[in-house]
């Protein structure tokens, strides 16, 4: 859980079938520390937590004076470069691909659920099948993609 793979260089690879998704949520007790609660994620994970670990808060709540967060590890392959790879029907669920190089790269069947896939290079990736259900694609290079996925905006229906 919670995999780096920024900056890698992972041409070619092959994750087909893979589970990368978060398994288990872990939670932490901060001791007269329920004041924070009104803080931002971002603000939480840096005050509280792991600074810049790849980390994703699932609640918080206030138990008296405490402040308790529950977050899961989240995978990051941001700036990688993920060429030719293959991620058929791979479990990618709250994945980081932040401005990774997807070209070529087959993702049918995959699940992209929640991933981030800003400023990602998808030119002729293949995501027919995915599910990019609350997929996150701003600024996404989609060029020749294939687009027939489910649950997203950009998706094409068949």
């Amino acid at each position: 859980q919670g995999s780096v793979f920024m900056q890698a260089n992972l041409t070619n690879s092959n994750f087909e079938g893979v589970d990368l998704s978060p398994k288990e949520i872990f939670s932490t007790s901060f001791k007269n520390e329920a004041h924070l609660n009104n803080l931002s994620d971002k603000d939480l994970i840096g005050k509280l937590l792991f600074g810049e670990q790849q980390i994703q808060i699932v609640f918080n709540e206030v138990r008296g004076n405490d402040l308790v967060v529950g977050y899961i590890f989240v995978n990051n392959f941001s700036h990688a470069n993920l060429e030719n790879a293959n991620f058929k029907n791979a479990n990618l669920r709250i994945t980081n691909f932040n401005s990774a190089n997807l070209t070529n790269a087959d993702l049918s069947g995959a699940d992209l659920g929640n991933a981030f896939l800003g400023n990602a290079d998808l030119s002729n990736a293949n995501l027919e099948g995915a599910n990019l259900e609350d997929a996150i694609l701003d600024n996404a290079i989609l060029s020749n993609a294939n687009l027939k996925c489910n649950n997203h905006p950009i998706c094409l229906d068949e």
